[in-house]
């Protein structure tokens, strides 16, 4: 460590010690307002980032750490983005590739308003006579902390891991699931939606179908049924019948 004495007179200390390396400082506001899928992927960031703020880690590289597949890490940096706690400054090529470049935002100022304001509400609730009933501002607080919490488990149920059978499960009741897979199918293999809409449709009425029992569908028959797979190999059966009005080249899911 060293004293710089700058010509204004203001002292800048530079500290060489080391003492401050191999640890990373997460602010309360991020481990309070958030789920654990975020602070496990914000605090690996940081930690790439450093003191300059820029974190050059690849997809892949996040997901090792994290044990997640590079559509679970993309996910969640989109989620952190749409909070504004990181922000894509650039891109920088690695290798041979480009990678996206994210700056931490600096929320420390964030998580000191934050707290102040709420130690401040506390006093200022303390010091009003209390009354027998609860509160007015007692009743006005707990529905946004329940809403809060709501939102948290909503969204960690959302993250979990599907297992194939919750997959199909979803895929045939749930709408937005099925426009999620149809859509994601569609990108991956650059087709129009409408086509891919139509063979889902009929792919989904064909393994609904009940057994004489009427107690399981066709695909809860199958020893294994992994949704993406079965699709992909729906859609190529259906592209050699000549199900499509032009020639689409279907790659494997």
């Amino acid at each position: 460590m060293y004293i710089d004495i700058m010509k204004n007179d203001k002292i800048k200390i530079i500290d060489s010690s080391g003492d401050r390396k191999y640890f990373t400082i997460l602010p309360n506001f991020i481990l309070n307002h958030s789920t654990g899928n975020e602070q496990a992927l914000y605090a690996q960031m940081k930690r790439f980032a450093g003191e300059n703020g820029k974190c050059f880690a690849t997809q892949i590289s996040l997901g090792k750490k994290l044990g997640w597949g590079r559509t679970k890490v993309s996910k969640i940096i989109n989620k952190l983005v749409r909070r504004e706690w990181i922000e894509l400054v650039g891109t920088k090529i690695f290798k041979t590739s480009p990678v996206n470049v994210y700056r931490v935002v600096n929320l420390w100022r964030t998580n000191t308003d934050f707290y102040n304001k709420k130690r401040c509400a506390e006093k200022e609730h303390l010091s009003k006579k209390v009354k027998r009933d609860v509160p007015k501002t007692v009743i006005r607080d707990v529905p946004k902390t329940v809403i809060e919490e709501e939102r948290i488990i909503k969204e960690e149920l959302e993250e979990r891991e599907k297992t194939p059978s919750q997959e199909m499960k979803s895929f045939l009741k749930d709408n937005s699931f099925f426009n999620e897979i149809v859509a994601e199918f569609s990108k991956k293999n650059k087709m129009e939606s409408s086509e891919v809409i139509l063979q889902a449709q009929r792919f989904r009425s064909y393994w609904s179908e009940l057994n004489a029992s009427g107690k399981k569908q066709k695909w809860q028959l199958e020893k294994t049924f992994e949704l993406k797979r079965r699709f992909g190999t729906w859609m190529r059966r259906a592209e050699s019948f000549g199900d499509f009005k032009g020639k689409v080249a279907v790659k494997k899911y």
